[in-house]
């Protein structure tokens, strides 16, 4: 939970509680992707307004075709740094029902 990884890697974590689910989720430095996998869609879109990232994936997890979505990460991810966030700060969210 501490490395920025690229892969095809995926990593999971248990948790009980929300707050200790965003404690996992929060990063210091990275924030280019999320992924949440969850029957409570409404849950999982208040949970992705919480994370600092570019891109939430929920119920999926991988890029889109659709070329028109913002792309980059926050913090120190993608295309993301300090003087880019202080300008810009956008978010992705894309959901399988």
């Amino acid at each position: 939970m501490t490395e920025e990884i690229f892969g095809p890697v995926a990593t999971f974590q248990t948790f009980e509680g929300e707050e200790k689910a965003m404690a996992l989720a929060a990063h210091p430095t990275y924030g280019l992707a999320a992924g949440l996998f969850t029957r409570d869609v409404s849950r999982a879109l208040c949970l992705s307004r919480r994370l600092e990232a570019g891109t939430v994936w929920i119920n999926r997890y991988g890029r889109s075709r659709d070329h028109i979505l913002p792309t980059g990460g926050w913090k120190a991810s993608g295309l993301g740094g300090e003087a880019y966030l202080a300008n810009r700060r956008s978010k992705s969210v894309l959901i399988d029902l």
